[in-house]
């Protein structure tokens, strides 16, 4: 190994920098999370040859998308064959893209969990005319986590319809998103979220809005990531969805979390929501059943499912009718 290419993918060098650059713009234009092109790379480093099949399986790309993935990378890889190999430097990069992995993927909840525990005493008390419930501190951190985990986070721009459980202080905390920005009617709420921000440098955007009302055109499209637990009612549940989709840029990475719950006892209201979801043409990549837990809520059993929603070329807003909040 000569001392140059020694020194291209040392650490701490402009060269890690230009290959750290190289991960985003990849993603940017191939529509890929940077998490699984980390993952990738971490995958091929970490094996001095590797099957390309048994890569591509692992990943699940389809064969031309991982043949895109592999020439976008041609400086570091070997010529394409039935195997994958990095031309040189695989402790290097290897260091490298394992170390970013481990970070983009494993926050500190605990971190998050104190923080949020602190500003217990003086969060507002639940606005039940807004059908708000109070969420526990390790729900919240659970949220970021899981957020964080599946690449929703990572330079990302990430937008919140209504944060009354304070899920964008959590996410502020990772300092992984290049961009938080939070809508939201109650004016307590807004002033918290402010105030923590500031006091934690968090560089969160808050908005107070009426979802009701039409947002402003500059935000359109301009979002990676939605996160919402809006009104359980059919009608709260298809409008906040048509505020996300309105936000949400048009790319296969772009992806919505909406919480829902309702008593075991009730799944025909769950079907009515799995329906208006699938009427957006939104596809359910997947489902964590109970995954919320809040301090009241009993009616709903404390709980509430997280449904991860990807954006499709298909996906549309649709007409909403019927009461917004439960108790109007």
């Amino acid at each position: 190994m000569s001392t140059n290419n020694s020194k291209r993918y040392n650490r701490n060098t402009m060269d890690e920098k230009e290959l750290n650059r190289k991960i985003s713009d990849a993603s940017i234009v191939l529509d890929i999370r940077e998490k699984d092109i980390f993952a990738l790379l971490d995958n091929i480093s970490k094996n001095k040859s590797i099957d390309s099949k048994l890569l591509l399986r692992k990943f699940g790309f389809p064969e031309i998308h991982f043949k895109r993935i592999l020439e976008f990378f041609r400086e570091i890889l070997m010529p394409p064959t039935s195997r994958v190999e990095l031309k040189d430097n695989e402790n290097q990069i290897h260091q490298f893209v394992t170390e970013s992995l481990t970070k983009i993927k494993n926050i500190d909840k605990k971190s998050i969990r104190e923080v949020l525990e602190n500003i217990q005493k003086i969060r507002p008390i639940p606005d039940r005319q807004y059908d708000q419930f109070t969420a526990t501190a390790i729900t919240t951190s659970r949220r970021a986590s899981e957020m964080a985990k599946n690449g929703d986070l990572y330079k990302r721009s990430v937008v919140f319809l209504g944060d009354d459980d304070l899920t964008s202080i959590a996410v502020g905390i990772t300092k992984q998103a290049k961009r938080i920005t939070v809508f939201e009617i109650d004016t307590r709420i807004t002033s918290l979220i402010e105030k923590i921000s500031s006091e934690y440098n968090l560089g969160i955007e808050v908005i107070k809005r009426d979802l009701r009302s039409a947002f402003p055109k500059d935000y359109l499209s301009q979002f990676d990531s939605v996160f919402t637990d809006p009104p359980y009612t059919p009608s709260g549940i298809s409008l906040f969805l048509n505020r996300g989709i309105e936000l949400l840029r048009k790319r296969y990475t772009s992806r919505l979390y909406l919480c829902y719950g309702n008593s075991d006892r009730a799944r025909e209201r769950e079907l009515e929501i799995q329906k208006i979801i699938t009427d957006k043409e939104l596809l359910i990549h997947s489902k964590y059943f109970q995954f919320n837990k809040y301090t009241g809520a009993e009616s709903i059993g404390s709980s509430s499912s997280l449904y991860l929603l990807d954006w499709t070329p298909k996906t549309k807003l649709t007409e909403i009718y019927g009461k917004f909040y439960t108790n109007e």
